[in-house]
Parts: C-alpha cells; structure tokens; sequence
C-alpha cells in the first residue's frame, strides 16, 4: 500500500485545494510585504499537511509516541503561524525551544562524537548535549522558513538532501531499508511540481516540518555512522542555517527584529535581478531562481559526497559556499540600490 503514496498525495491535492479555497482557510496573499511580489492569487497552504501525512503513513511502523507528538506540535505551531494566531517571531521562538528541548529530552535522542574536541567535552554533560542539538535544530527551523521565499526553494532543497542521502547510502552503505526514503521523495516530488506551478504552498507549517524531518534523521544517521565527517553534514545544511545567521546580522545592523521576514534575502535579490534586468513574468523569475540555487547546490553536494569522511574537504566547500554567498548578496543588493537611485 505505501507504494501507492504519491498517488494517494495527488488525489488529496485536489481534493484539499478545492475544500480550502471554498472554505478560505489557511491561504496565502496576507498582505504581508514579503508575500506579495510572488502572487496575487489565493494560495492553499496545504503543503505542509500532505508532507506530514506522507511521511506518518509511510513510516508508520518506526514512529514513536514522543516523535509523533513532536511533528503535531511543530506542525500546528507552523498552522498557528500561517493563520497568524502566533503572530510575534518571538512567541513562535519562544514554543520552538520549549518543544524542542522536551522532545530531545523525553526522546534520549543526543548527538555522538563531532570530532570537534571542545564541543565532544560538553556534549559529555546530558543537559548541554540536549540544549546543544535542540538550539542546531531551532536554527534549521528558522532558516528553513527563510528560505521558503520563492517557489520549490526550501521543498526542492530538501529533497536535495534525500537524493544525497540515498545516493551515500548506495554508495557507503549507511543503513538498511531505503524504499520506504525512496517512497517518501516521490511524493515530495509530487508536492513539489504544484508548488512549482503556485497551485499550492508548503507554508511555515511545511517548511517547519521538513526541517524537523530531516534534521533528525540526519541526526540518527551520524550518530549511527560516526566515521562520516561531521562536517558533511553541516555542509547538507548550511544554506538554510547560513541565510538564517547571515540575516540576523543584517537586521540586527538595520535595528530591526531579526526573526522577522523581509523581502531582502538571496533569492528575492536574485528574482529581483531577472525582474528588472530580463523583464520576466513573476512566476518564470520565481521558479527560474529556485533552479538556479537548487543546481548550485546540487554541485555542491555532489563534490562533498565523492570523500564524505573528509572534514578538511567539507569546511573548504562550506566556506566557499559561505564566500560566493556574500560577494553574490552585496552585488545584488548594490545592483538593486543602483537601479533605485536611478528612478
């Protein structure tokens, strides 16, 4: 039966699509600044509940009680957020963190050995070692929910992630019993090619739970296989933590709250760019600059994961990454600046 999932998710697109537009509940095109220069359509936010209903039906014979009420948590809290029942960043913040600490708490989940000396001695006290992945996995939230600015980015950025993480099992041999991952990329897959068209939109609800997704599964996958560079697997997630902390900057410099959402990221420069510079349609600048991030970092994973044991390798390509981001964020925004001084 789970194979059949993508097509269960399909049929569910439809039938979600048409209740919560009939019914105008959880849409997009709040009015909200950095909502607007995407579309002027009603959009449902359903992309979040069909992520969640596919990985419990596919999954359900490895699921826990505590991850189970985890994922509704954080689900409903993105819910909450979307309908702007918790309106202020920091109140949302603030119920991440309680969550989050409880789950890794009640859960036992910790992270082994990073082969970073100072950290793996703190990460020997329980309390430091919780609060320690509970605040990595709060910051790949947050940025995760930063990144979901433009069509397919954040959904096709995880799915990313998958590929790789299949393509390092074929390749190393991690772990045992990957159909139910291939399954499950299938019918993201699915999610994705309407996202893509704006039929529907993951929403802070999606981009929450596929950050908590595969944050903890990448959690279990180097804590079973230590020998992998820790390193590797910041490097699989350094785009949405990086926009996270490179953002915070930015605004703490502006005076402004740094969990706020605003219009003045990567990918809204680089739409911003084709915009103007190639006077395209919103949804062809929209979709053109998801790809464009999405193959960059498809290269990028696909040289870390040649030696994923390699931690020089790894920090060279993460700070690489790092240097192309501010030289490519800085010319675009000095483009940007240009133009609107010239009006």
């Amino acid at each position: 039966m789970k194979i059949y999932t993508p097509l269960f998710i399909l049929l569910l697109i439809f039938l979600l699509k048409f209740l919560f537009l009939k019914f105008k509940f959880l849409l997009s095109n709040t009015g909200d600044h950095h909502q607007n220069f995407i579309t002027n359509k009603n959009v449902p936010l359903i992309g979040g509940l069909l992520i969640f209903l596919s990985f419990i039906f596919i999954f359900n014979d490895n699921l826990t009680l505590i991850l189970i009420c985890f994922l509704i948590s954080i689900f409903l809290l993105g819910v909450f957020s979307d309908m702007k029942l918790v309106a202020s960043a920091n109140k949302r913040l603030i119920f991440q963190c309680i969550i989050t600490f409880i789950f890794f708490y009640l859960s036992g989940l910790k992270l082994s050995e990073t082969g970073i000396e100072i950290l793996d001695e703190l990460n020997n006290f329980y309390l430091f070692n919780y609060l320690f992945v509970s605040f990595c996995l709060i910051i790949l939230i947050n940025g995760s929910n930063f990144i979901d600015g433009l069509n397919g980015l954040c959904l096709g950025y995880y799915l990313l992630i998958i590929y790789f993480i299949l393509e390092i099992n074929f390749n190393f041999s991690l772990f045992y019993g990957d159909e139910n991952l291939i399954i499950f990329a299938s019918s993201l897959c699915v999610i994705l090619f309407y996202n893509f068209l704006s039929k529907i939109f993951i929403g802070d609800n999606g981009s929450y739970i596929l950050a908590v997704l595969l944050g903890i599964s990448l959690i279990q996958i180097y804590n079973e296989n230590n020998a992998i560079s820790s390193f590797y697997i910041i490097l699989l997630l350094w785009y949405p933590c990086f926009e996270l902390l490179f953002s915070m900057i930015r605004k703490y410099k502006l005076k402004i709250s740094a969990m706020e959402p605003d219009s003045d990221h990567l990918h809204h420069l680089i739409f911003y760019f084709f915009i103007k510079k190639y006077n395209l349609k919103n949804l062809v600048a929209n979709n053109l600059t998801s790809l464009i991030i999405l193959a960059f970092n498809f290269i990028l994973f696909k040289i870390a994961s040649i030696d994923i044991y390699n931690s020089k390798k790894q920090c060279f390509l993460i700070l690489v990454s790092i240097f192309l981001y501010i030289v490519f964020y800085y010319y675009l925004r000095y483009w940007k600046k240009k133009l609107i001084n010239k009006k």
